[in-house]
C-alpha cells in the first residue's frame, strides 16, 4: 500500500479501511464468534510478536489485566489467557535502577515501581501469571519471549478452579533476595512440554510460524530487534490487535509501542483516575526515552514520533490528548520537529473518526 505522500490520520485511514484490513478483522471476528481466541496480557515493548487471534491487553512489563480489565479475565468465549514478558525488558531494567531507591517523580518510574514486582522476566511472568490465575476460571500460561527471533519460554501453567499450578522455578526462588545465576544456571528455563496445556497449542503455532516468515524474510531481523524504535505509541482501549486492524503500518514488530486503557465506564469529564495516570505513567516511558536520545545513534525510540490515542468515544480521546500535553515531558517531546498527536473514536475495530490534536 502506497502511503509516501499521505498525512498521518490519512496513513490510518486508509490502512484500516484496506482489503486485508477487512479480511482480518472479519477472521478476528469469526474466531471471537466460535470462542477460538485467547487473551493476551504482554508487555507494551513494539519488538515482541503476538498471535494476531487473541485480545491484547499491553502494559510495561506485562503486568497483567488489572481491576479495569477484570471482566476480559471471565469472557464466556476465551480459550485462555496468555502473560507475556521478555527478556532483556526495559521496565524489568528500570525497576533493578530503583532498588532501595525514593521515587518520588511522576511517570514510568513511578508506574514500575507500583505495578512490576521482579527485575527478571522468568519471575515477573510467573508472578502475574499466579496473580491471573487467582481471579479466572481459565488457564492462564506464564511466557517469556526472546524477541530477536521469536521463541517462547513458558515459564508457568495455572487453573485455579483444578488447582494446578507449574511453574519452571521453585517458590522460593521467585522473592528477590535470590540471585538471576539460581534461575538460569542450566540454561534459560522450559516448562516440560507435557505440562503445558494443548488448549495454548494454536497460538504457540502462529507466533512460532510468524516469527520464522519473518527471520526468513529479511537476514537481518535479528539486529533489527535490538533497538526499540517505533514510529508510533499508542493509547488505547480496543482489544483487537493492531495487527489485525493496521496490518500495513504495525504488521512487522518494531513498529507500534502500545499502552491498553479500559475506558469503557468513564467520559470526558472521569479521566483524572488511577486508570488514566497509570496510562500516562506508562507513556511517560517512549517520549522521555525518545526526548533523551535525540542526535544519539541507535537509541531507543530516536524516531518516534507520532502518539496514537484511539478509543471508543472521541471526546474521551480529545480530553486524553488534553491532559496529556499538559505534561511538560510531552510539550518538551511535541518540541521536537516532526512530532504529532493524533486522535481517533474506533468501533467495532474501525475508524468512525481521526483528527491532529498537535
Amino acid at each position: 500500500m502506497d502511503t509516501e505522500n499521505l498525512t498521518t490520520n490519512q496513513r490510518l485511514m486508509a490502512d484500516n479501511y484496506s482489503p486485508l484490513a477487512a479480511v482480518k478483522i472479519e477472521k478476528w471476528r469469526q474466531m471471537r464468534d466460535e470462542g477460538k481466541l485467547f487473551v493476551v496480557g504482554a508487555c507494551s515493548d513494539a519488538r515482541l510478536i503476538l498471535p494476531e487471534m487473541a485480545y491484547h491487553i499491553r502494559t510495561i512489563s506485562a503486568t497483567g489485566p488489572r481491576s479495569a480489565w477484570h471482566e476480559v479475565l471471565n469472557y464466556s468465549k476465551v480459550q485462555g489467557i496468555v502473560i507475556m514478558d521478555h527478556f532483556d525488558c526495559g521496565g524489568l531494567k528500570a525497576k533493578e535502577s530503583i532498588s532501595g531507591k525514593e521515587v518520588a517523580e511522576e511517570g514510568a518510574l513511578e508506574y514500575v515501581r507500583d505495578h512490576v514486582w521482579a527485575t527478571d522476566p522468568v519471575k515477573q511472568s510467573i508472578l502475574t501469571a499466579s496473580w491471573t490465575a487467582s481471579r479466572t476460571h481459565l488457564p492462564v500460561l506464564a511466557v517469556v519471549q526472546d524477541h530477536h527471533d521469536g521463541s517462547l519460554y513458558i515459564q508457568g501453567a495455572f487453573k485455579n478452579s483444578d488447582q494446578i499450578e507449574y511453574k519452571t522455578i521453585p517458590t522460593y526462588l521467585l522473592t528477590e533476595k535470590e540471585l538471576k545465576e539460581d534461575i538460569y544456571k542450566n540454561g534459560r528455563p522450559q516448562l516440560r512440554e507435557e505440562l503445558v496445556p494443548s488448549v495454548f497449542s494454536p497460538g504457540r503455532k502462529e507466533v512460532t510460524d510468524r516469527a520464522l516468515a519473518l527471520i526468513n524474510s529479511s537476514a537481518g531481523f535479528a539486529d533489527s530487534q535490538s533497538i526499540q524504535d517505533p514510529e508510533f505509541v499508542s493509547i488505547t482501549d480496543e482489544l483487537k490487535p493492531a495487527i489485525v486492524r493496521f496490518p500495513h503500518l504495525f504488521g512487522n514488530p518494531n513498529t507500534l509501542f502500545q499502552v491498553s486503557l479500559s475506558t469503557r465506564m468513564l467520559n470526558e469529564a472521569d479521566l483524572d483516575n488511577k486508570d488514566v495516570n497509570d496510562a500516562f505513567g506508562q507513556m511517560h516511558y517512549p517520549i522521555s526515552h525518545c526526548i533523551e536520545n535525540q542526535g544519539q545513534s541507535f537509541s531507543a525510540f530516536q524516531n518516534t514520533r507520532v502518539l496514537y490515542i484511539e478509543t471508543a468515544k472521541m471526546e474521551v480521546s480529545r480530553r486524553l490528548a488534553t491532559l496529556l500535553m499538559r505534561k511538560s515531558w510531552v510539550k518538551d517531546w511535541l518540541g521536537l520537529p516532526g512530532r504529532e498527536i493524533v486522535v481517533a473514536e474506533i468501533v467495532a475495530g474501525r475508524i468512525q473518526e481521526i483528527d491532529r490534536a498537535a
